[in-house]
């Protein structure tokens, strides 16, 4: 392959990881976006937690998903499950509070910031950080290429 070629087929590389890239980010936002909504729509509610369902894996990692029962606005015992921990932060018979779809009472969610944000957070932040690394390359790449020619 000549110069020419290799700036060719690595600036369209570089181009199509950035749009990965970008994607991602975009993810991350729609679910920070989506969590936003749900927050504006939610009914709050205290939950009593009646279970702490465990799964181990390998003997070594375990994540733990506290199951916890709510009385919906319109009278009906819902009984949910949520995000998991690597460390539950509950043990059963506590009292937790957590917003809940009055539409849809079995999607409910703990009103923590780890069982509310962390997702979309950490999904954004790992694109900008995808995004900035993959422009710092770029720019690097297309310097480095304009000097060789």
């Amino acid at each position: 392959m000549t110069m020419n070629s290799n700036h060719v087929v690595g600036r369209r590389w570089g181009t199509a990881f950035l749009i990965v890239c970008i994607a991602i980010t975009l993810g991350g936002v729609g679910l920070l976006g989506r969590t936003v909504i749900f927050r504006c729509r939610s009914t709050v509610a205290q939950a009593q937690v009646i279970e702490i369902e465990t799964k181990i894996e390998n003997s070594r990692v375990g994540v733990y998903r506290p199951v916890f029962s709510f009385v919906s606005s319109q009278g009906n015992m819902v009984v949910h499950s949520d995000y998991g921990w690597s460390q539950c932060p509950y043990k059963v018979g506590d009292i937790i509070k957590i917003r809940y779809d009055t539409k849809t009472p079995s999607y409910a969610k703990i009103d923590s910031f780890g069982a509310m944000w962390a997702d979309g957070f950490v999904v954004t932040g790992f694109g900008l950080l995808l995004t900035l690394f993959t422009l710092g390359w770029l720019y690097l790449w297309r310097r480095a290429t304009n000097q060789k020619s």
